[in-house]
């Protein structure tokens, strides 16, 4: 993102970042066979600005999250985060509801480079694996509640409201995938401001049948080569999907 930004381009969130990573963590995962990503994502016209859909799930049951991907511009702030007057929490207000209606919780994902606005180091994010500070910051989570706590679009600011997204499943291996997103959830309840509202139980629930036919169709593409790709067929012919998702994805805990 930096280099990017030394020769005036920008990356988008979604088709670029996102996806990039997603395709890393497939790779990482390919061989171990604990943990299996699926993802569908909507034709390039999709609305910019859209959100994802993520799901941690074991068998039946997940914890699923409504994802707003921001990045950081080179006068360390996120341009795209507030809105314009009257309401410059709109588009979080509607995070917010969306989510609440479908079940999940609502999350920021800040797309992060090193920047002299507010400092990477300093924070104990150990977990089983080989990244360090300030590396891990390149992908980093927030709450809704902390994003208001800041009150601010600037990195400095939203920096103590923020924790890198491994933390998201670190305590995987004790407690499986889907109870590490919940872990991470409740953790990040208490960075925000005693008296806060909006901090919902977070709780496994049913996988609804969009996801697990997801999940379906991605195993039959490694059984069948020819299998339809999860792309725009996908998304044409499931009408409770919400128009408003660029993309969803699933993390299926196959340690058990």
């Amino acid at each position: 993102m930096a280099k990017a930004s030394r020769v005036g381009l920008a990356l988008s969130e979604e088709t670029l970042i996102t996806e990039t990573a997603l395709y890393e963590m497939a790779l990482a995962h390919e061989l171990d066979g604990k943990i299996a990503i699926s993802l569908a994502t909507k034709p390039q016209e999709a609305r910019h600005g859209a959100d994802w859909e993520w799901w941690l799930i074991n068998g039946n049951m997940g914890v699923s999250f409504r994802v707003q991907a921001k990045r950081l511009f080179p006068n360390g702030r996120y341009q795209s985060l507030l809105k314009g007057p009257p309401d410059p929490y709109q588009q979080l207000n509607r995070l917010c509801r969306a989510a609440r209606r479908d079940g999940h919780v609502p999350l920021y994902c800040f797309f992060n480079f090193d920047h002299p606005a507010a400092s990477f180091d300093g924070w104990d994010g150990r977990c089983l694996h080989s990244y360090r500070a300030p590396s891990f910051w390149g992908c980093a989570f927030a709450l809704p509640n902390g994003v208001l706590a800041a009150a601010s679009n600037r990195l400095r600011d939203l920096r103590p409201y923020t924790r890198p997204w491994h933390k998201l499943v670190c305590n995987e291996e004790s407690v499986g995938l889907r109870g590490a997103g919940i872990g991470f959830v409740h953790e990040m309840y208490r960075l925000a401001p005693p008296g806060t509202a909006g901090l919902d139980p977070v709780v496994a629930r049913p996988v609804p049948e969009h996801v697990l036919r997801l999940i379906q169709m991605k195993r039959a593409r490694s059984d069948q080569p020819d299998a339809p790709f999860l792309d725009g067929a996908y998304w044409e012919e499931r009408s409770e999907v919400p128009e408003d998702i660029a993309g969803l994805v699933v993390f299926e805990d196959r340690a058990d």
